[in-house]
């Protein structure tokens, strides 16, 4: 019986591939039907993990929601039954993509109200369990399985405006297969979508979008992706033909030159970690390398008497990038020796521990930038609270994990940016989500927190006896990765709040009472420097 079904299951798979989805509807409720008790539980729980899977394709395709629960919740059955040490990738990634169709039918609801859900919050949780086992050993058709597991995460954090992280994991993919049609189609539309926000770069973004749509189609697709991809590369070619014969080309790189052997260093750690605030790292870097910090909150618009808004709000970012690229400083010159660090230890008397403990200027370089990107996250929160004017949280108590949610839902935007519909509040909750100390990126608080007010260790060597719970002891390598994800979480911080504010401007725009001011660049004249 069990061979009969599991061919039932494979018949449905085909079925659905060539489109005859009244046949594979057919072999699912054959096989539910069958489904018994008395079926031996190893081969209920295979048989249940395989009928999830053909059961959420056939409900994303018929935007069936009763479809795509019964198959999700046999997902997680499977999970649940199988042993964790047991369970795969496959496991994670079916039950993942049956809540991400779930989310997908539900989502433009749930944003519009300025929130997100618990199917949208599952299928982030599963997706990063399989990134999790991906990251170990894999097997061959555990990598194939990875490019399309890349792309659903990305396409699960950009469906709340996560698009920063969201092109990280398309290029991911990418980086596994480079011709793989999703992965190059979804960053496309993401281009596409934030082009008219990439200020300076709008054309570079829209041919990188042109081209990728165009390498996506080359490759057979199945229906409903071929006519997305489709529709925008039609949009983008209205916008080529609109100016006239010579169409767009994208904006010239901007690039400095390395000054110096430090700077040649500084811009390839950068570059290799994404850690510029540049609309470029967004783009192929075979054709857009451009290392800089250029983005910036584009226009501001204000009544015509108001002579604050502009220089308050300017005041504010520009403290928040020089605390970003600081942080960023720090964790360079930490991996780089230079005699003037050196010094530092000159002349103070440190004493050896027994607990092989680490100890030196570079060191504390790592420290200092942990500390000081999760500082730049609550500065992100106090600008928001400011800009938008929000009553209900004293400004005491703001910070970046508390100030997004209303008091009822940590998923829910508070009333004052739950009205303005913009995406990027969204994504910033969501972030903060992640950086709670139940999140997936909870530990850099903790991190922060112990280093200002107790104490982290680092070892090039952990030693078992070192076990005091209020002193974290990490590997070297262990920690240099957490200093990296802190700047990355900060970096897309800052980005989504110029996106935001960006946005909202936009919304001024309209306003004749209101006029546009355009911000100047800082000429050295006011860059402070000792004499």
């Amino acid at each position: 019986m069990t061979a009969d079904l599991l061919s039932y299951i494979a018949a449905a798979h085909k079925a659905i591939d060539e489109n005859r989805l009244g046949d594979a509807t057919e072999f699912i409720a054959r096989v539910e039907s069958e489904l018994t008790s008395d079926i031996d539980i190893g081969y209920r729980r295979n048989i249940k993990a395989n009928l999830a899977g053909a059961m959420i394709d056939l409900g994303t395709y018929t935007h069936d929601e009763a479809l795509l629960a019964r198959g999700t919740h046999y997902a997680t059955q499977a999970i649940e039954s199988t042993a964790e040490k047991d369970r795969s990738i496959a496991h994670y990634y079916n039950a993942a993509n049956g809540y991400a169709s779930l989310w997908d039918l539900q989502s433009r609801a749930e944003l519009k109200r300025g929130g997100i859900n618990d199917n949208y919050l599952q299928a982030k949780t599963y997706y990063r369990k399989a990134i999790d086992l991906a990251s170990q050993s894999l097997s061959l058709e555990e990598q194939a399985l990875c490019k399309s597991l890349f792309v659903n995460y990305a396409n699960n954090l950009d469906s709340v405006g996560r698009n920063v992280e969201a092109v990280t994991w398309y290029d991911r993919a990418l980086n596994l297969d480079e011709g793989m049609a999703l992965a190059l189609g979804n960053k496309a539309i993401t281009l596409h979508r934030l082009a008219f926000l990439a200020h300076g770069h709008t054309h570079a973004f829209l041919v990188e979008a042109h081209r990728l749509l165009q390498a996506a189609l080359q490759n057979q697709l199945e229906t409903p992706a071929a006519q997305t991809f489709s529709r925008h590369l039609h949009e983008i070619e209205q916008i080529t033909v609109a100016h006239g014969e010579h169409g767009i080309e994208a904006e010239p790189d901007t690039a400095s030159e390395p000054r110096s052997p430090f700077h040649r260093f500084l811009q390839g750690f950068c570059l290799n970690h994404r850690l510029y605030l540049t609309p470029t790292t967004f783009l192929s870097a075979d054709h857009h390398l451009a290392p800089g910090d250029p983005l910036f909150i584009s226009r501001m618009v204000a009544p015509l008497n108001d002579e604050q808004k502009f220089d308050r709000y300017v005041t504010f970012l520009n403290q928040i990038k020089q605390d970003y690229v600081l942080a960023r400083y720090f964790l360079v010159q930490s991996q780089y020796r230079a005699d003037a660090i050196d010094t530092v230890d000159w002349d103070v008397a440190l004493y050896y521990p027994l607990d092989y403990s680490l100890h030196s200027a570079y060191i504390e370089l790592m420290k200092s930038s942990l500390r000081l990107a999760v500082d730049v996250l609550d500065k992100v929160a106090f600008f928001v609270w400011d800009y938008c004017g929000i009553t209900t949280i004293n400004k005491l108590k703001v910070n970046f994990r508390t100030l997004w949610a209303a008091q009822a839902s940590l998923t829910t935007l508070r009333p004052e940016l739950a009205n303005r519909d913009n995406a990027y509040l969204i994504a910033l909750l969501d972030l903060s989500l992640d950086v709670r100390d139940d999140g997936y990126y909870g530990d850099i608080y903790k991190r922060r927190n112990a280093l200002t007010h107790r104490f982290l260790v680092v070892h090039d060597m952990v030693l078992d006896r070192q076990t005091n719970p209020d002193i974290p002891r990490l590997h070297l390598h262990e920690f240099l990765r957490e200093c990296i994800q802190a700047l990355q979480i900060a970096r897309a911080a800052v980005i989504y709040l110029i996106l935001l504010v960006d946005t909202e401007e936009r919304k001024l725009g309209n306003e004749h009472r209101f006029g546009v001011i355009r911000g100047t660049p800082v000429d050295d004249a006011f860059r402070w420097t000792p004499s």
